[in-house]
């Protein structure tokens, strides 16, 4: 199997025993050619437990799109998974008016904090296909939240949909959501905003214009903190019916331009990201081992099996800050890609 032949690449501060054991179980029903694509995994950067969460691309047409929508299509027809299967049949479809808006998919697996031995469908995150550049911000923004909402089983959405409004009325001018994204059995039912374009100084006032004060001040300490490492900033929201809810996100990315740049986290190293990663550390939200894994985990390294000889890049694509009135919380999503050498 090939994820039983990466173990020895993958660094065991961030990932060992149980948690190992949780992720190898859930990649073990997957295809090999869709691991061996992409494989992306969440750390925990504040805590012990040497534990990811799981990200996979089924991109339209691959082993892993078809081996999703296989199961959604033996699941009964009301179920998360057979929803899921419906939206990978529709955009997978080359006429599908869902290219329009929709660049990518990509599926998390929330696998930290489900109880053992319980199988999670897993959250749909949207890439949204966006201009080369932004039109005007009296022009709301069209989003895919019907298919999302389709995609993770939601029979009734119009009410998340109507706060989704208010929020990207609140956005500063330039402001445009990159991704959308859902968990199906999440309390309360939301959608994920992922806004790019917001200035440093701005990211602030959206909390503020939609009367969620409480963690306002502390992302100004926090921005103000990172200083001159600080590299582009994106902001990350959970909106529910009721509107904007109280933790947000701060994504810190190294690379990328406006519109749909492809995966430019191929394109970082370690040097990229020791400064932000070092910043961390002094702060207290990344123990000092994690960091030392990250730093191990970006690295071109080979992996052999019986087809032969892998290149394998590990790279981060994000570093991410959540604040909430209780303190701050690091992540990395860092991901994983083979690909067969040729003579």
């Amino acid at each position: 199997m090939l994820a039983e032949v990466l173990r020895p690449l993958i660094p065991r501060a961030l990932l060992d025993g149980p948690g190992w054991d949780r992720l190898l179980a859930h990649v073990a029903e997957l295809p090999d050619a869709g691991v061996a694509t992409f494989l992306g995994c969440e750390f925990r950067l504040g805590e012990d437990t040497p534990a990811a969460d799981l990200f996979v691309v089924p991109r339209p047409g691959s082993p892993l799109a078809q081996h999703f929508i296989r199961r959604g299509e033996a699941a009964p027809p009301g179920s998360e998974a057979a929803a899921l299967a419906r939206y990978l049949v529709r955009i997978g479809q080359a006429d599908s008016a869902l290219h329009g808006c929709i660049a990518g998919t990509m599926l998390e697996y929330d696998l930290v904090e489900t109880p053992a031995g319980r199988r999670p469908e897993p959250g749909v995150f949207l890439k949204v296909r966006l201009a080369e550049e932004p039109g005007p911000h009296d022009r709301p923004q069209p989003l895919p939240i019907a298919a999302l909402a389709g995609a993770v089983g939601w029979t009734d959405d119009g009410e998340v949909r109507r706060s989704v409004a208010r929020v990207l009325a609140a956005l500063p001018p330039g402001g445009r959501v990159a991704h959308v994204g859902a968990f199906p059995n999440r309390a309360p039912r939301a959608v994920r905003l992922v806004v790019q374009g917001v200035g440093h100084d701005e990211i602030a006032g959206v909390p503020e214009r939609l009367d969620r004060h409480g963690s306002v001040r502390a992302v100004t300490e926090v921005l103000a903190d990172l200083g001159e490492v600080l590299p582009r900033v994106w902001l990350s929201v959970d909106v529910a019916a009721e509107g904007l809810l109280p933790r947000l996100g701060l994504e810190l990315h190294r690379a990328g331009e406006w519109g749909n740049e492809p995966d430019r986290w191929l394109t970082t190293g370690r040097s990229d990201w020791r400064p932000v990663v070092e910043r961390l550390v002094h702060r207290g939200w990344c123990l000092a081992a994690k960091a030392q894994g990250l730093m191990e985990w970006c690295a071109l390294d080979k992996m052999y099996d019986r087809r032969g000889v892998f290149l394998v890049y590990k790279g981060l694509n994000h570093v991410k800050l959540t604040v909430t009135d209780a303190g701050v919380g690091a992540k990395a999503y860092a991901g994983m890609t083979c690909s067969l050498m040729r003579d």
